[in-house]
């Protein structure tokens, strides 16, 4: 009979590696290395692109796959070493337009613009309805964050960009951001790609899909493929959805993404895959936090 762990895996999900703030986390450079020598340990390490493919190595260990959401330059800073030592492969999905304009995606703008102000509130106008935050401390502003974050989630990409624009001036905040925010540049993207780093889409803009007209996700998709193949000279198979949860895509987005010649897409949603899995609804598990005991058991628990 065989093994039932050849049949699962897990993949995991990982955005910021190295600096970090309450406003901008990220995971420490030393963690993420104690989580690789873990993975490589316990776990059969392959590529997202392969894991449909029949096995060729024959390990009895249950397979992980490691992935990188956005395109943050941390990851070729900090990740990125730690992958090479190790001859690990990886995937990235990168957020095209802010790849091409090296500009942080819109949820971590939305964030820096609150950490910067001096401003002790701010009122955001969503859908006739007026809603106040207090910035007075640390922890109001982190509340703040969080909540913004979630209003501008949840409306048309449109009024969302008009809105973060807004956010900006009624805080007289700019854009100068921290290094931490860099985006990962065409050439650092090349280098990883000559080391077992592969590169996926993540949209043009950053939108939740389902929040779009079916030309607008199409748009996003095929856009973000073509500028990501252009650049690379190489074809794009993979796909994570943003925010990624149930609400966040569909039928139709899924058909859209296999008829733009996407293979694989990967969700947020928490869980373990098996070869039964729609390659168009992989499940990840979060890697935050500083406790490798916690980590083994996240892991563990997706099994």
């Amino acid at each position: 009979m065989r093994n039932n762990k050849q049949n699962r895996f897990i993949v995991l999900m990982y955005h910021k590696v190295g600096g970090g703030s309450d406003f901008l986390p990220a995971l420490d450079t030393k963690i993420f290395r104690r989580q690789i020598s873990f993975l490589k340990r316990f776990y059969d390490i392959v590529s997202l692109e392969d894991i449909f493919s029949p096995s060729s190595n024959g390990s009895r260990k249950t397979k992980a796959i490691i992935t990188f959401d956005d395109g943050y330059k941390s990851i070729f800073k900090h990740a990125y070493p730690v992958l090479k030592k190790y001859n690990i492969p990886a995937t990235v999905f990168l957020t095209a337009n802010s790849i091409e304009k090296n500009t942080p995606i819109w949820p971590d703008l939305a964030s820096h613009y609150i950490q910067v102000t001096k401003e002790k509130s701010v009122d955001l106008e969503v859908k006739n309805s007026k809603v106040s935050f207090s910035l007075d401390s640390i922890e109001d502003k982190i509340k703040a964050v969080n909540e913004i974050k979630d209003l501008l989630k949840r409306v048309p990409n449109d009024e969302r960009v008009v809105l973060l624009h807004k956010l900006k001036y009624d805080l007289e905040a700019d854009d100068n951001v921290e290094d931490e925010l860099s985006m990962l540049s065409w050439d650092e993207i090349r280098e990883m790609s000559k080391n077992r780093i592969s590169f996926g889409g993540h949209t043009l803009s950053h939108p939740i899909l389902s929040n779009l007209s079916l030309q607008e996700a199409r748009n996003e998709l095929v856009e973000s493929k073509r500028i990501i193949e252009d650049r690379l000279n190489v074809p794009v198979y993979s796909f994570a959805y943003p925010n990624g949860q149930k609400d966040d895509f569909n039928d139709g987005i899924k058909n859209m993404l296999a008829e733009s010649g996407y293979k694989v897409a990967c969700t947020t949603i928490f869980g373990k895959n098996n070869k039964n899995t729609n390659p168009l609804e992989i499940r990840r598990i979060y890697t935050s936090g500083n406790s490798l005991l916690k980590f083994a058991w996240r892991l563990r628990k997706a099994q």
